[in-house]
């Protein structure tokens, strides 16, 4: 059940959302200790809420559920980096970015060459972060995020297309425009909604 979020992480629809999502609830109700499953459904709820899929708001509300799941896999196992990611998604998305912060600098630091957690916080970071109006570019945590996304992509050259959605953005915010399209022009995901 972990490796089919892996592969869904890897191009995000709403049917591999549904069945990754399906059977890591299977594995936590078959093994409650199981702290990876449990860090895999904290991104998979917050999809529910971020982009749509497979929503059951008659259940639960999915930002809760996603801290909540996000929570348990961090007192689980608080050494697991999938867990401490979880986490600071869940946070980024309740717009609690103190929290938020601390989290993401914890799972970089768990482990500094994961491409995927690097490029996902960093695109939160470059979204979150600060900008100078009068040169219109990115400082503070925001710089730090774009970093984060490059390195990522050194480091994997591989990496699937939502890696260049921050830098798109970025470039696009500057007044970059054929910039921007280059980077669109990239992603090669067309089921997913973003990209359009």
């Amino acid at each position: 059940c972990v490796l089919r979020a892996y592969e869904h992480w890897r191009g995000i629809t709403p049917e591999g959302h549904r069945r990754a999502r399906d059977c890591l609830e299977g594995a936590v109700e078959l093994d409650p200790e199981y702290a990876e499953a449990w860090a895999w459904l904290g991104p998979l709820y917050r999809q529910e809420y971020a982009h749509e899929f497979n929503p059951r708001p008659d259940l639960y509300d999915p930002l809760d559920r996603a801290l909540e799941a996000a929570q348990r896999a961090v007192d689980l196992d608080p050494t697991s980096q999938a867990a401490h990611h979880a986490l600071a998604d869940a946070y980024f998305f309740r717009h609690e970015l103190g929290p938020f912060f601390v989290e993401a600098e914890k799972a970089v630091a768990l482990n500094p060459n994961n491409s995927d957690v690097l490029s996902s916080l960093g695109l939160r970071m470059a979204t979150a972060g600060e900008w100078d109006s009068t040169v219109r570019a990115r400082v503070g945590k925001g710089a730090k995020g774009l970093q984060m996304v490059r390195k990522a992509m050194a480091l994997n050259p591989y990496h699937p297309g939502w890696y260049y959605f921050p830098l798109a953005t970025d470039h696009y915010l500057k007044g970059e425009y054929e910039e921007a399209l280059t980077q669109m022009q990239k992603i090669n995901m067309p089921e997913f909604y973003w990209t359009q």
